[in-house]
């Protein structure tokens, strides 16, 4: 058991993907229930955001380089991942995504069941070219030379693996899995896709109280509700992030709040949660 409190033991086979953010961004995430894509401008790998590929006609490059930056999106996980043959780590223990995506553990970790997440939004990829894979990593990512006549949508739809699902040696610590669309809306949905979410051991008292009160309000919302043991809380041993159970700070933390939260809490009790 690696997540301490919570009924969770990790496998390769869950396919749980791990979103990191700050905390400012888990307050929108959680209130709308929703993920933003991202475009190929925001990517922390300058031979990603160059798009790694070569063309003999040098016009063609550049328009499927234009065509990328305004029709392509993506939004990258980690994942759990093999320490060696015989203990399988939880996709939480990623020092380096706390300290880079996660604002130096002040931010927060978003456990999302894949297979629930892509159901959830088939009615938006249904209609759209979009492929979810393990990133690659090599340590040279740059392309052989590219013969293609066709027009860039078709030209990615053909190439997509070779461009956009390598990175460099230097990033393999991130266990990355992508999803890639060309199109699409800017956002898809999480609802009731959400395993646990983890805040980190910097997750600071403001922004307890601004999730209490989202907590509160989300009654009066039509997408499923997070209650207080979807919540773990980030601790550091022999220099791994574990989970612990957070639920009893996000009741003392909800409770505050008075006469504000006993919506909350009827709900928590009528789903058979006692606090």
């Amino acid at each position: 058991m690696f997540l301490y409190g919570i009924n969770f033991s990790p496998s390769l086979d869950d396919m749980f993907l791990y979103h990191f953010t700050n905390a400012e961004s888990l307050m929108r995430i959680i209130e709308s229930m929703t993920l933003k894509m991202s475009s190929f401008e925001n990517l922390n790998d300058l031979n990603e955001k160059e798009v790694n590929f070569i063309l003999k006609d040098w016009q063609k490059g550049l328009e499927i380089q234009e065509y990328i930056s305004a029709n392509c999106q993506l939004i990258s996980f980690s994942q759990n991942f093999k320490k060696n043959d015989a203990v399988c780590e939880c996709g939480c223990n990623h020092p380096r995504m706390w300290a880079q995506y996660a604002d130096n553990n002040k931010g927060a970790c978003i456990v999302i069941n894949e297979k629930k997440f892509i159901e959830r939004n088939k009615s938006i990829l249904n209609n759209i070219f979009w492929k979810i894979n393990n990133v690659k990593y090599e340590p040279y990512i740059y392309n052989l030379e590219l013969f293609d006549s066709s027009n860039p949508k078709n030209f990615i739809v053909k190439n997509y693996k070779r461009i956009f699902f390598n990175k460099h040696n230097d990033w393999k610590q991130e266990d990355e899995r992508r999803l890639f669309c060309i199109g699409g809306h800017n956002f898809l949905s999480i609802d009731n896709c959400i395993e646990f979410i983890c805040l980190g051991n910097k997750f600071e008292s403001k922004y307890y109280n601004q999730l209490s009160d989202i907590l509160i309000t989300s009654v009066e919302k039509k997408f499923s509700k997070l209650k207080p043991h979807d919540f773990a809380f980030q601790i550091n041993a022999d220099g791994r992030c574990l989970c612990m159970d957070n639920a009893h700070r996000i009741i003392e933390y909800t409770m505050k709040k008075g006469d504000n939260a006993l919506k909350y809490i009827a709900y928590l009790n009528e789903n058979g949660y006692s606090i």
